[in-house]
C-alpha cells in the first residue's frame, strides 16, 4: 500500500504545482479579451421575429477577443479602426457581414479608398457590448488598449446604454462608480476568483482556451430572439405607461464625466477618435411599428417581469440631450464626431427597434462612417 500512498501523494503533489503555476502564468502574462479569443456562434433567428434580418447569424472572434476577422499579418499597410460602444455597435442579432462595423471596413477597402488611406488593406475589430455604459468603456479600454495592435481610428457609439441602464436601475439619483466585476467586462481575463474544484481551476481555464484555439468549435443557439418576441409582448401588454421621469440630470453628467475620461485616454492611443452620436428611431409610429418596439422598461425586461413602461415622449428628449454631449465633448476635447440620425431613414427598413439597425440601416451606418473618417483629417492628440 506504500508506494500506491506515494504516488498517489506525488501525483497530488504534482496537480498542486502544476495548478500553482498555471495561475502565476495568467496572473504574469495573461491578458484580457472582451469576446472569447476564436470563438464562432451560429444563431437561426425567427424570420417572425426578424423579417428584415438574417435567417441566420454567424459571431466569430478573432485572436485578439474581437469580433471581426482575422488580423493581417502585415499591420504597418493596414488601415486598422476598432469599433466599441453598446448593443448598437454590437449587433448581435446581425449577421457578422451585416454588422455595420463590418460594412464600414468594405467602404474603406474599395481600391480609391486604399489609395486615399494610403494603406494596401482595412481591418475593423469590434469589441462593442450590450449594456456596456461609459463608465464600463473606459475601463475596459483601459486594460485592452496597452496590449492591442495600434488603432489608426477608434469609433465609439455610445450614450443609449448609460440611459437604459439608468432606467433599468429606477433612475437612481446617485450613479455609484463601483468598480465593475471583471468578468461582466471580459470573457477571458487573467484575475481569479481560482479555486480547488473543477470549474475555478487555472488549469481548466487554460485547457479550455487551448481547445478553442486548436479546434475552433461552433456553438449553436437556437433560442436566440425569443426574449426579443417575449420583450416585446412585455411592452405591448404593460400595466402602466409612465408619462413623467425623474430627473436625468445626475445620469447626463455620469455619462458626460466619463465620456470625457474615455475620449483622453482614447487618445493617447490611437490619432484619431471619432465619437458616434446614437441615432434614435422616432417618429409617430403606426400599429406595425409600434408593435416591433420593446424597450425603455422601468427594470430589467431581460431578467425579471416588468410591468411598467415608459412613454417615448419622455424619453427621445433625453436622448436629443445626450446628442448635444456627445457632440460638446467632441468639440472640446477635438475628437470626431458623426451625426447620423438625420441621415437614417426613420422605418423598419432601417431599424428593428428604437434603437438597432436592420442590415439596411447598417450598410448605411458602414457608409456614412467611412465617409467621415476620409473627410477629415486626424486630430493627433496623443501625449
Amino acid at each position: 500500500m506504500l508506494p500506491a500512498l506515494y504516488a498517489l501523494a506525488a501525483l497530488l503533489l504534482l496537480g498542486l504545482c502544476a495548478e500553482l503555476a498555471a495561475r502565476f502564468y495568467l496572473r504574469r502574462f495573461g491578458r484580457y479579451y472582451v469576446w472569447e479569443p476564436h470563438a464562432r456562434t451560429v444563431m437561426p433567428l425567427d424570420p417572425a421575429v426578424f423579417p428584415r434580418g438574417d435567417a441566420l447569424v454567424r459571431f466569430e472572434v478573432n485572436s485578439a477577443g474581437e469580433r471581426g476577422a482575422a488580423l493581417p499579418p502585415d499591420l504597418a499597410r493596414t488601415y486598422r479602426v476598432l469599433v466599441g460602444g453598446g448593443s448598437a455597435a454590437e449587433c448581435f442579432f446581425l449577421d457578422q457581414p451585416s454588422s455595420w462595423p463590418e460594412a464600414l471596413g468594405r467602404s474603406l477597402s474599395t481600391p480609391e479608398h486604399l489609395a486615399r488611406l494610403a494603406r494596401s488593406s482595412v481591418h475593423v475589430g469590434n469589441v462593442a457590448r450590450s449594456l456596456t455604459d461609459c463608465r464600463a468603456l473606459v475601463e475596459m479600454f483601459a486594460r485592452i488598449l496597452p496590449h492591442s495592435p495600434r488603432a489608426d481610428a477608434i469609433v465609439i457609439m455610445a450614450g443609449a446604454s448609460d440611459l437604459v441602464r439608468w432606467l433599468e436601475e429606477h433612475t437612481p439619483a446617485t450613479l455609484s462608480d463601483k468598480p465593475l466585476p471583471t468578468s461582466y467586462l471580459f470573457a477571458r481575463h487573467p484575475e481569479g476568483p481560482f479555486g480547488f474544484t473543477p470549474a475555478t481551476l487555472a488549469l481548466r481555464r487554460i485547457a479550455a482556451a487551448l481547445k478553442r484555439t486548436l479546434l475552433r468549435p461552433i456553438e449553436r443557439r437556437d433560442t436566440a430572439g425569443k426574449r426579443l418576441a417575449a420583450n416585446r409582448a412585455s411592452r405591448a401588454n404593460a400595466t402602466r405607461i409612465l408619462t413623467s421621469i425623474a430627473d436625468p440630470a445626475p445620469m447626463l453628467a455620469h455619462y458626460e464625466q466619463h465620456l470625457r475620461e474615455l475620449t483622453r485616454l482614447l487618445q493617447r492611443y490611437t490619432p484619431r477618435v471619432v465619437l458616434i452620436r446614437q441615432p434614435w428611431f422616432e417618429k409617430s409610429f403606426s400599429p406595425e411599428e409600434a408593435s416591433q418596439l420593446w424597450m425603455f422598461g422601468d427594470g430589467q425586461p431581460y431578467r425579471e417581469r416588468v410591468t411598467d413602461y415608459y412613454d417615448r415622449s419622455v424619453i427621445f428628449p433625453i436622448f436629443r440631450q445626450i446628442d448635444a454631449i456627445t457632440e460638446r465633448v467632441a468639440r472640446e476635447l477635438q475628437a470626431d464626431s458623426i451625426e447620423l440620425r438625420s441621415r437614417i431613414p426613420a422605418d423598419l427598413e432601417h431599424y428593428y427597434d428604437e434603437l438597432h439597425n436592420t442590415p439596411k440601416g447598417c450598410a448605411l451606418v458602414g457608409e456614412l462612417v467611412a465617409a467621415a473618417l476620409l473627410a477629415t483629417p486626424a486630430h493627433d492628440t496623443r501625449r
